[in-house]
């Protein structure tokens, strides 16, 4: 007697391998793209947390810079104690922070509060003016990002460069 195909268990059992082996592909393939999805949120988030920094690091490098040709004008000015916002271009703090969620401004490319389609990231930065353990008085910065209950802080410590 020949076989010359195969019989209906064979095609069944040939059919439930191959469809075992695509949906382990499908989950793996699923699980990727959200991986993927998520470390490019926090990508960006991390980003926005240090362009905070940046962004009051420029506020007291600015005062410094007027200290020069103003003497009597703080290092620290405009560095108020509280939660603010920033964003990439603010020459000062935001206060108060009412709407920390940021605006996505896909002409510019930029993350703002005043143009743009809302974005997941809300961003807030609190300024704390603190001595270290040798009395010298600095300004503690933390740029905080949230987004779908995720969150990344980046500080940083400010001194009077003279």
């Amino acid at each position: 007697m020949r076989n010359d195909g195969f019989t209906l268990l064979e095609t069944i059992i040939a059919t439930g391998i191959i469809t075992t082996a695509l949906v382990g592909i499908l989950g793996i393939l699923a699980t990727s793209i959200s991986v993927g999805e998520d470390i490019r949120a926090r990508h960006i988030a991390v980003n926005l947390a240090q362009e905070g920094i940046e962004v009051v690091h420029n506020i007291r490098n600015t005062n410094w810079v007027e200290q020069q040709g103003a003497p009597g004008t703080p290092w620290d000015d405009g560095l108020t104690d509280g939660v603010s916002c920033v964003q990439y271009d603010s020459i000062a703090l935001i206060i108060p922070c009412a709407a920390p969620n940021l605006l996505y401004d896909e002409a510019l490319g930029v993350y703002t509060y005043s143009a743009g389609t809302a974005s997941l990231f809300d961003r807030t930065i609190t300024v704390t003016h603190d001595t270290d353990s040798d009395t010298i008085g600095f300004v503690r910065v933390v740029s905080t990002v949230t987004w779908e209950g995720k969150t990344i802080s980046a500080e940083d410590h400010l001194y009077d460069w003279k």
